[in-house]
């Protein structure tokens, strides 16, 4: 039998086609800890924590925001360049698969290194949103993979009690630890109404503004912004914005003109260096999940909006991370999507009762500080 050397270095390689700054804290506390890190990946999108220069960069392809189609190839090429560096530049090192490709722990079925798995969104119970049922072959037989990958697993990691729940239907809940995230932000990056060039340049100092910034996928329903926009067309004060960029995009331009929304706004996503200010301009943010697929996901848009102490309309289900968030945190509320005439209730309070606007974003903030930067501590510990 083999035994390591105590002055072996710890050995961890991340797998994650899309990194961002909760990829990079993970990484730079490893690095803390003195392991050798390697990181697989297609793009680093550092967002105000760099990456550490002694962490070994092996590159693959770029995610792909398009089609499905246009994505499963995208992915089947990341997952074949993973496996490919896995074999040749990896070998004796733990593997952490942090779930982009979704289905990247597959891998592990072809690997004999240890590994690890950090889980962000359920597969396959998230590809109930393109109308794939249980019955699919597809499905059933990812399900099975999940069985049989999640045991043999060394850590199973996710991000919230909900998202925890629904991986019970594969692996035993003693198995599973909860890891929060947190925002790259915090409340010393609030710009200020009357140093926000964004408000000016947008029209928007007079305004209570509800805004959604952030992917708009096939999870996330926008025309409830739009039946919302309709109810609330006599309040002049009030204005929607939408920020992003994904599937649903290319038609929103096309519905705000085609429908006369003079009350909805839609622009392209903001660079790092302008996020601030469109975040600070908002007044009441807003998180989208399909209710076919909110108890496996949780937005990162939540913790950003908790970070600048801004209100939240989570428009959820009853058993998803966002409803519990509204409920225990007290900074907003959460509605099924068919509430139209409740959530246009609660706009309407929210943006004339100042002192009731005033509770929810001292809420939000006190929520924040549940996801903290800190937090990328807990999941190294595990591994210690």
């Amino acid at each position: 039998m083999k035994f390591r050397s105590l002055n072996e270095p710890k050995k961890i390689v991340i797998v994650n086609q899309a990194v961002n700054y909760l990829t990079i804290g993970f990484a730079n506390e490893f690095i803390k800890d003195n392991w050798e890190v390697g990181l697989i990946t297609g793009s680093i999108h550092s967002q105000g924590e760099s990456l550490s220069s002694r962490v070994r960069v092996s590159l693959i392809n770029r995610f792909s925001e398009r089609s499905l189609l246009n994505k499963l190839c995208n992915w089947s090429i990341a997952l074949v360049r993973s496996l490919h560096l896995l074999l040749v530049q990896y070998k004796g090192y733990h593997i952490l698969y942090i779930s982009n490709p979704p289905m990247i722990y597959w891998l592990s079925l072809f690997l004999r290194e240890k590994f690890s798995i950090m889980i962000w969104d359920v597969y396959p119970d998230t590809l109930r949103i393109f109308n794939i049922q249980r019955t699919n072959l597809i499905y059933r037989f990812w399900r099975w993979i999940n069985r049989i990958v999640f045991r043999k697993a060394e850590r199973l990691l996710t991000i919230g009690t909900r998202i925890s729940q629904s991986l019970e239907q594969y692996v035993d809940r003693s198995k599973i630890t909860i890891v929060p995230l947190w925002s790259t932000f915090n409340k010393d990056h609030v710009v200020q109404d009357k140093e926000n060039d964004f408000i000016t340049e947008h029209s928007l100092s007079d305004k209570f503004v509800v805004q959604y910034s952030g992917n708009i996928g096939l999870t996330h329903d926008i025309n409830v912004i739009f039946d919302l926009a309709q109810v609330l067309k006599d309040q002049t004060n009030v204005v929607f914005q939408i920020i992003g960029r994904g599937y649903r995009s290319m038609g929103i331009q096309n519905k705000i003109i085609t429908g006369g929304f003079n009350n909805v706004h839609f622009l392209e996503f903001q660079s790092d260096d302008r996020f601030a200010n469109s975040l600070s301009a908002a007044d009441l943010g807003v998180v989208i999940l399909d209710s076919r697929t909110a108890k496996g996901s949780v937005p990162s848009k939540t913790y950003n909006l908790m970070a600048f102490g801004k209100p939240i309309l989570y428009i959820a289900a009853a058993d998803s991370e966002l409803y519990d968030y509204a409920h225990q945190y007290g900074n907003g509320k959460c509605y099924e999507s068919s509430a139209i005439a409740e959530i246009a209730s609660f706009i309407q309070r929210i943006s004339t009762d100042e002192a009731y606007y005033n509770q929810l974003s001292r809420n939000s903030h006190c929520a924040a500080d549940y996801f903290q930067r800190k937090n990328a501590r807990v999941l190294v510990d595990q591994f210690n």
